[in-house]
């Protein structure tokens, strides 16, 4: 069968939920990698022992405890190489990764493997980015662009909000709906894939440049100046800067 779109593809969906808003320093409470096939979600979870006590912060938005997560979680190191595996293997197969603002989501796995001395997170294929590619097409449209915002605009179901499961199947929802506003090459999804990757990087740069300009407008140069320093940061994982400053 001839390759037209990204629709034609298999979609796995990715989502973390962390103790923290930095994907520099966050760690991994719960993530979980989906595969839809056709409407069938399967998914698989994990929930890892936390390294340091969860903020209560963080816990008030997905609802897991230190002490839960203590009793009932994976061991880190052994759980995060999984999540990465399931990536890669996705990757290998061919298949189109899904997350929702996915630079926060690729570059907090990419630490976490990093700092558990495994090897860091290398994207090997197609992924696509709900959050990048509404504001993109839609970018004069008011109001939040929250998962949960953005699932209410394009009647899309999110059955519970910051639960990793219900997150990463929702965004694969929306990567279904929105995909065909990347470029496509027919029958040839590499180069599509090259296309596509190519453009919503641009599109994040283009983001992020607009928002630090407009926090500079309000008298906020230093939260601009941290934006811009995330434009150029990369996507969908930010560049690692080693101890000593250099770029890895």
């Amino acid at each position: 069968m001839t390759w037209h779109g990204w629709r034609d593809s298999q979609i796995i969906g990715f989502d973390t939920e962390t103790d923290g808003a930095d994907p520099e320093s966050a760690r991994i409470i719960t993530a979980t990698v989906g595969t839809t096939q056709s409407a069938v979600w399967d998914p698989t979870s994990w929930l890892v022992k936390p390294e340091r006590p969860i903020p209560e912060a963080a816990t008030a938005v997905h609802g897991i405890t230190t002490e839960h997560a203590k009793e009932k979680g994976r061991w880190r190191p052994e759980a995060v190489a999984e999540i990465a595996g399931h990536l890669n293997a996705a990757w290998l197969a061919g298949a189109v990764v899904v997350a929702y603002n996915a630079s926060f989501d690729m570059t907090v796995l990419d630490r976490e493997l990093r700092r558990l001395s495994l090897d860091p997170l290398v994207v090997g294929g197609m992924v696509i980015d709900p959050f990048i590619i509404d504001k993109a097409i839609d970018r004069y449209r008011r109001g939040s662009r929250k998962l949960a915002d953005v699932c209410r605009h394009y009647d899309i179901l999110l059955t519970s909000a910051h639960d990793a499961g219900a997150d990463a199947l929702a965004a694969a929802r929306l990567a279904w709906k929105l995909a065909p506003n990347l470029p496509v090459v027919a029958g040839d999804p590499a180069a599509s894939a090259r296309l596509a990757m190519a453009q919503q990087e641009e599109w994040h740069r283009e983001q992020k440049l607009g928002l630090a300009d407009f926090r500079r407008k309000k008298g906020d140069p230093e939260t601009a100046a941290k934006i811009e320093a995330e434009a150029e940061s990369g996507w969908p994982l930010h560049v690692w800067i080693g101890q000593e400053g250099m770029v890895a």
